[in-house]
């Protein structure tokens, strides 16, 4: 095989899953886990269902494959953010306000592979891989800011672990509650909590003291 039929053939196989994938989430999206079907995927993707089974061996792998391919998008913004010029604590917020933001856009996808007991129990091993690369990404940034003593010195890799539950805290409730909560005013909370704590500043307390 030459390197154009190579290319060609890659070319048609990228077109493929992506059709795929779209047609998973619309199936997903209309009528959730239960009826994700090889052949209600086919038929909506319009091809014929022998060509999932060259990609996919079961209901499983496409779940897989669609998990990967949605969360890909979100994780590969933090990481520019990550590696951005900016201050730590302006990568921080950008990273927080954009995990914020995507999973609020795609709430119904992400329902489901956070509150469906059966796509949990499928997806738990990427579940982990993903929470881990999004912690390591926190720490990267905390002790970036440690190290520029932008951030006082803490242990980073507890402290992300608190920021990180913090922001799963809140995606999930949305989730559970089907609301959506400005992504902005979440993050503006976030950061405000872990840059300043619940304590008062004196002036403040100074002040109130007074009005007393």
């Amino acid at each position: 095989m030459t390197r154009l039929e190579d290319r060609r053939k890659a070319m048609v196989s990228s077109v493929m899953r992506e059709g795929i994938y779209e047609a998973a989430v619309d199936v997903l999206t209309e009528h959730g886990f239960d009826g994700l079907t090889m052949e209600r995927v086919a038929a909506t993707a319009g091809v014929g269902k022998a060509s999932l089974y060259k990609y996919f061996a079961n209901k499983q792998g496409m779940l897989q494959f669609v998990h990967a391919k949605a969360i890909e998008p979100v994780m590969t913004a933090v990481q520019a953010h990550r590696d951005s010029a900016l201050p730590a604590d302006q990568k921080l917020e950008a990273m927080l306000r954009t995990w914020f933001e995507y999973l609020g856009e795609h709430q119904v996808l992400f329902n489901l592979f956070s509150n469906d007991f059966a796509v949990e129990g499928m997806l738990k091993s990427e579940e982990v891989s993903a929470r881990d690369t999004a912690l390591q990404d926190i720490v990267k940034v905390l002790q970036e800011g440690i190290r520029l003593k932008i951030f006082r010195q803490v242990d980073a890799h507890r402290t992300g672990q608190l920021i990180l539950g913090a922001v799963r805290q809140l995606v999930e409730q949305q989730l559970a509650t089907e609301q959506t909560w400005p992504a902005r005013a979440l993050t503006r909370e976030v950061m405000d909590f872990f840059l300043r704590g619940l304590q008062a500043d004196r002036e403040t307390q100074g002040q109130e003291q007074e009005q007393v």
